[in-house]
């Protein structure tokens, strides 16, 4: 993860709202936008004009299918079930990332027939009170999901298949009040003062 931090660019520069205040990002090939809504995600997608969009937001209310801003969106990651049945009714070819909890769990069975476009993830907690109350039993669960449904962050050993690999990301919220320049090629951190 240092790595990443230092680096000209990375897999997937993950963004969230309302975004870095100053500096240049790294180059990367996808950019995972977390925002409240549409509104909040095209801000953040134009910061990174020529990456993949990936779409984690409250509500998909104020999109009408896979596009941000004129750009099509490869992926979205929905936790409701309000916005994962939204999102589900877009044509195209949208992945859809479904974090597993006791409230999305009951929605696997309608979901599975969208195949190798379905991802389940196990989420993270920041407190383990969370994870005991939300959490499901991840053996089981995957059990009942045909092979070409994908796993992310789940080890093959309770998903039943490999998971997807993560790739390098870079979360910018990792800099804080850090944007990052560049000199002669060399990416160079400095503090930006509010």
């Amino acid at each position: 993860m240092l790595a990443d931090r230092s680096g000209a660019s990375v897999d997937v520069l993950r963004l969230v709202e309302p975004g870095p205040r100053s500096g240049t990002l790294p180059h990367a090939e996808v950019a995972w936008l977390v925002a409240a809504g549409a509104a909040g995600a095209a801000k953040l997608a134009a910061l990174v004009p020529e990456a993949e969009l990936w779409l984690e937001l409250e509500s998909y209310a104020e999109l009408a299918g896979p596009e941000l801003a004129g750009r099509p969106v490869r992926r979205v990651v929905a936790s409701e079930p309000r916005e994962i049945e939204r999102v589900r009714a877009w044509p195209g070819s949208v992945e859809l990332v479904v974090p597993l909890s006791r409230q999305t769990a009951p929605l696997l069975p309608s979901l599975v027939e969208l195949g190798a476009r379905l991802l389940v993830q196990a989420p993270k907690y920041e407190r383990v009170t969370d994870q005991r109350e939300h959490d499901v039993d991840l053996r089981a669960t995957c059990a009942t999901l045909p092979p070409e449904v994908r796993t992310l962050d789940i080890p093959a050993c309770l998903g039943g298949r490999a998971p997807e690999a993560p790739g390098s990301v870079l979360d910018a919220a990792m800099l804080g009040g850090i944007g990052m320049s560049s000199r002669g090629g060399q990416p160079e951190y400095h503090l930006t003062l509010i």
